[in-house]
């Protein structure tokens, strides 16, 4: 894999997942009756503002928590690979790689989504322009792997997955002519294939 993690504990990992899952619980209980006081008090035949402020508190409040939570997990995520890509550059085996000689696995799919309000489609409809309400957008992810001798016997390292069609990373890898495999000298699995210069 290009990546490995550091072992935890299975019991702390339990107990982490568990505690989780409570608090995700409660968050997702406050926002449900956050929601019932809201629509009580837009049915209620007097608007009640005390009421309604709770309500949109109780919806609002863990509603940032889960965002503010969500971006913390993505910088943390971020700020790890970036350690596990240093530690591996500078104390694991390196290999060069050709990368004409790599082998590309790419798949292509197309998806489509709603360009417009509902008040606009119904008016390009009318028109007789119910495809302007259409967005199509065509979607293209290719994986990168090289094989190899490492050690006296044959591997396969995968590279990441890269949002670029087959075509565009052929031109890429052409120019870029060659990279590096980085691996952990005391675990084969745990390596990373740099292919950082395809982001950019």
């Amino acid at each position: 894999m290009p990546f490995g993690t550091r072992s935890i504990p299975k019991t702390l990992y339990t107990m982490r997942i568990n505690l989780q899952n409570i608090t995700y619980g409660i968050l997702g209980s406050l926002i449900l009756i956050g929601i019932i006081i809201m629509y009580g008090v837009a049915r209620a035949s007097v608007f009640n503002l005390l009421y309604f402020l709770i309500g949109l508190s109780l919806t609002g409040i863990p509603l940032l928590i889960f965002w503010m939570r969500n971006k913390k997990d993505e910088e943390n995520l971020q700020n790890n690979t970036l350690k596990l890509k240093k530690h591996l550059r500078d104390t694991g085996d390196q290999i060069t790689v050709d990368l004409t000689k790599t082998s590309l696995k790419s798949n292509s799919w197309k998806t489509t989504e709603q360009r417009y309000s509902y008040r606009i489609s119904m008016l390009n409809a009318i028109g007789g322009d119910s495809e302007l309400n259409i967005k199509e957008t065509n979607n293209n992810v290719t994986r990168i792997t090289f094989a190899t001798d490492y050690k006296g016997q044959s591997r396969i390292f995968d590279g990441e997955t890269i949002s670029k069609d087959r075509h565009t990373i052929q031109m890429l890898l052409e120019h870029h002519g060659r990279t590096k495999i980085y691996v952990d000298r005391t675990d084969p699995n745990h390596y990373f294939f740099d292919l950082d210069f395809l982001r950019n």
